[in-house]
């Protein structure tokens, strides 16, 4: 995705077996770039009925990253405990 960075906004969520918010909806945004900081398989869609059935997988090691050009909301969820994801939203120059 490349493009001229104007401003970021970065932070954590810890994502657990409830579906959970990770970043709000922005029109403004390009996208948003996810991080795992965990092992687990994460799931991933734009609503907070998200499952693991459902959901995108986000499978991969600790650090995996992934880039979604979305201004959509993210909402996460894992099958069981919880796995930190780490955000920065994407804004253009």
């Amino acid at each position: 995705m490349p493009h001229a960075i104007d401003r970021i906004n970065t932070g954590q969520r810890t994502v657990t077996a409830t579906a959970t918010l990770i970043v709000d909806k922005r029109v403004s945004r390009e996208g948003v770039e996810l991080t795992k900081l965990g092992t687990q398989d994460l799931y991933l869609a734009s609503c907070d009925n998200v499952t693991t059935s459902t959901g995108h997988l986000f499978a991969g090691a600790c650090g995996t990253s992934r880039i979604y050009p979305t201004t959509d909301q993210i909402y996460g969820i894992v099958a069981a405990g919880g796995i930190v994801v780490t955000y920065m939203e994407i804004y253009p120059g």
